[in-house]
């Protein structure tokens, strides 16, 4: 008697399954469109997201158009603090996306430097954690390993000797070579 009940009931339950899901009224769509909805196209091409850190009146993630300038990305935030050092930022730089904009507190204590083209190079020899964060392919755990490394062993003199740091390799050190100075 039991055996047959449960029989029953899984009988039952196999029917309810395949009514719902292969008897479907075909009249009643799963999704309906509503008249209010709007296509958005995305532009890759029509804005770019920076990271403004330091001593800014709102620091974050800021979306700008392209071609923007640090200035933008500074007028964005709210602007600098009383004291920010501006005097290592090239208010004029144009962003790319992914970038981050660092203001620091005294020039004295800036680990960027500018080269030629205008953008910013991380001395890899004295960033915190955050400013190498910034680099592509390093994270806050491959940041954390390169301050122990640096303390551990002393400055760094090229990029051959960032392979020394556990979880560096060739592929990584090519990402970071337009990024960094070792001075």
């Amino acid at each position: 008697m039991l055996l047959a009940a449960a029989l029953l009931l899984m009988t039952f339950c196999a029917g309810a399954t395949w009514q719902n899901f292969y008897h479907r009224p075909s009249s009643k769509p799963l999704l309906q469109e509503s008249s209010q909805a709007k296509l958005i196209q995305w532009k890759p091409s029509a804005s770019i997201i920076v990271d403004v850190s330091g001593l800014v009146r709102h620091p974050g993630i800021v979306q700008l158009s392209r071609n923007s300038r640090v200035k933008d990305a500074i007028q964005k935030v709210g602007g600098v603090l009383p004291d920010a050092s501006v005097s290592t930022l090239n208010f004029a730089a144009t962003l790319s996306d992914g970038q981050q904009v660092h203001v620091d507190a005294t020039a004295s204590k800036s680990t960027f430097t500018a080269n030629n083209t205008g953008n910013k190079k991380v001395n890899i020899n004295q960033a915190s954690t955050e400013e190498l964060e910034s680099l592509p392919s390093i994270g806050p755990v491959m940041a954390a390993r390169i301050v122990d490394y640096r303390k551990d062993h002393g400055a760094f003199q090229s990029l051959d000797d960032l392979n020394a740091v556990k979880g560096i390799g060739e592929k990584t050190i090519e990402k970071l070579q337009p990024y960094i100075v070792f001075h």
